[in-house]
């Protein structure tokens, strides 16, 4: 007699019946490490990196919205934060008719 083994599911994978979720379900906010927030992280645009986006929450910043005023110089400071990240924030500012505090000095700004 043979026994048939029954195959897992692809690790990070459920099968269903098993703590799957449902459509449903909402997913509560989590940082790139995967920390619940617990606050949405409205517009914070995807194409940052993690590095740039976990210096970001480090430094207490969840929302698009929280940047606007900043110093670009201060976001530079922090670690993991580079130059194609501070552009995409500054387009993504931009584009929500917000800017950094010291947006005159950004080199795309400039004539």
């Amino acid at each position: 007699m043979s026994v048939r083994l029954r195959a897992a599911p692809p690790r990070g994978c459920q099968a269903e019946g098993e703590g799957a979720r449902t459509d449903d379900e909402e997913e509560a906010p989590v940082t790139a490490d995967g920390a619940e927030t617990g606050e949405p992280s409205d517009g914070i645009p995807p194409r940052i990196g993690a590095p740039a986006r976990r210096a970001l929450e480090r430094a207490g910043y969840l929302r698009l919205s929280q940047l606007a005023g900043v110093s670009e110089s201060d976001l530079r400071q922090l670690h993991g934060m580079g130059p194609k990240a501070l552009h995409i924030l500054h387009d993504a500012l931009k584009a929500e008719g917000l800017s950094f505090a010291d947006d005159r000095d950004h080199p795309r700004s400039r004539p």
